[in-house]
């Protein structure tokens, strides 16, 4: 009985998989290698972040900005690049889709942690005193999660100096850390060559 459950179990994940992957193949074809099998694919679902301790992490910085603020930038970067690895080992995902992956990661854990007073303070700023920041501030307000290069490049024009006046100095530093290596793992300068994209 205990082996049949157990069978019957894996072929329920099977199924999911197909159904899974057909659907996103239809959104994403150019997610993953064509070269990955079903087992490749079942071990990728082993690396999705960790819910609870994201969860927890959020908590935490929701309710202790001051530690959040001095964070260092490679904290921010551990948890995401063990993901990373993890996918990376499957062999599955083309290499663009990696870094794409590692950029939403760490800037979501640098805007939820860090990032997350000043951006309240800038949105504060907008609405109350609108004569006092430049118009872009709301362009920016509103594309904060941007992918696209020109969009990375005129937001952190428009916002450094706005961080600047208004933030703690802390969160300069890592923001401008933060823009460098969105601009490095997006390919925006030229550092960083694909070669499956």
């Amino acid at each position: 009985m205990f082996n049949k459950t157990i069978f019957l179990l894996f072929l329920l994940i099977i199924s999911f998989d197909f159904t899974d992957s057909r659907k996103y193949t239809l959104t994403r074809p150019d997610y993953m290698k064509d070269s990955c099998g079903i087992f490749g694919k079942l071990k990728a679902r082993l690396c999705t972040p960790n819910i609870i301790e994201n969860m927890w992490l959020n908590f935490k910085y929701l309710f202790a900005t001051e530690a959040a603020k001095d964070l260092k930038f490679e904290d921010l970067k551990t948890v995401c690049q063990e993901n990373i690895d993890c996918m990376n080992r499957t062999d599955c995902y083309k290499e663009f889709h990696l870094y794409d992956t590692l950029d939403d990661c760490v800037n979501s854990r640098f805007f939820t942690g860090p990032y997350a007073s000043c951006k309240t303070e800038l949105y504060r700023k907008n609405k109350k005193e609108p004569q006092n920041v430049p118009k872009c501030l709301a362009t920016y307000l509103d594309s904060m999660n941007a992918t696209d290069c020109e969009t990375l490049k005129s937001n952190a024009a428009c916002v450094l100096p706005e961080i600047k006046k208004y933030c703690d100095p802390r969160i300069l530093k890592l923001f401008e850390q933060n823009h460098d290596y969105r601009m490095y793992n997006r390919r925006c300068d030229g550092r960083l060559k694909v070669k499956d994209e």
